[in-house]
């Protein structure tokens, strides 16, 4: 089984080709079809990304192909902006780079403060019936 990821972002392609290659409801489905056993497809603002299972190696020429949303001819410097990752660097690339999908209410604070100085000195905790 071959774990991998295929993709591109705002540092390795400009916005008209994110938007040529933005995915839609049909690509896991063509994924599946050329032999992928799980699909992910991740889109953002910044980045569109594949994350899947495969027991066969498919080409990128194929998998670009399936993300497409236009039908416009296909180019070589297209490809020249993807990247793909496989296996353990797929994982490390999935778990290392998400920091930007953390909602922004579950970031550290960025406050340079003392963390004792960022909670509250006092809780005051009522339960009904029970005098505080």
């Amino acid at each position: 089984m071959n774990f991998f990821c295929f993709g591109l972002n705002h540092r390795t392609a400009p916005i008209e080709a994110r938007e040529r290659f933005a995915g839609h409801a049909r690509s896991p489905v063509l994924l599946r079809h050329l032999g992928c056993s799980e699909v992910l497809l991740l889109t953002t603002c910044n980045r569109v990304e594949i994350y899947a299972a495969s027991d066969a190696n498919i080409a990128n020429e194929e998998i670009a192909e399936s993300l497409r949303t236009d039908d416009g001819p296909s180019s070589k410097n297209d490809l020249e902006a993807f990247y793909r990752k496989e296996n353990a660097e797929c994982a490390r690339h999935l778990f290392v780079s998400r920091q930007d999908l953390i909602p922004w209410w579950l970031e550290k604070p960025k406050s340079s403060a003392r963390p004792s100085a960022l909670m509250p000195t006092r809780v005051r905790v009522e339960t009904p019936g029970r005098p505080a």
